[in-house]
């Protein structure tokens, strides 16, 4: 697909995404990573969301029917 997902020390992100526009390189900070006490949730327009949870993940669904 040409996706890459990374995570960084938040007080690099600024110059990562500054060297890779830079570059030519599309980027875009998606997300944090939180303490698991806060669990797990999206934030939409400020607004938390709880996220879903599933017994298994899509892939291993999907694998498991193949």
């Amino acid at each position: 697909s040409g996706a890459l997902l990374a995570t960084l020390d938040p007080a690099n992100v600024p110059a990562t995404l500054a060297r890779l526009d830079a570059a030519g390189t599309t980027a875009a900070s998606i997300g944090q990573v939180r303490p698991a006490s806060e669990g797990r949730r999206l934030v939409r327009n400020g607004i938390p969301e709880p996220l879903p949870t599933f017994e298994r993940d899509e892939l291993t669904r999907y694998l498991a029917s193949t």
